[in-house]
């Protein structure tokens, strides 16, 4: 049973594979990228010297960035803790 797990996955990501290929082109492609406790300007594209950020950098080149972005109200933590 173990020996056929790995041909399974296989199969299953060629499957994948055939669809996302059928998929309309003329569709856009949306990324989203959500980064924990990632400050405004912790990547290069926004200034940041320390980090090193060139694949995310590049994406902002080549794409859509939304800038003014707000959030309405805080959420409050489950046991209080901010």
């Amino acid at each position: 049973m173990k020996t056929l797990y790995p041909y399974c996955i296989i199969l299953l990501a060629l499957f994948c594979v055939g669809f996302a290929s059928a998929a309309d082109s003329a569709k856009p492609n949306i990324l989203f990228i959500v980064g924990d406790d990632m400050g405004f300007a912790d990547v290069g594209v926004h200034g940041c010297k320390d980090i090193p950020t060139p694949h995310l950098d590049a994406l902002a080149a080549a794409g859509v960035r939304c800038t003014n972005g707000y959030v309405s109200g805080r959420i409050a933590h489950p046991r209080g803790q901010a």
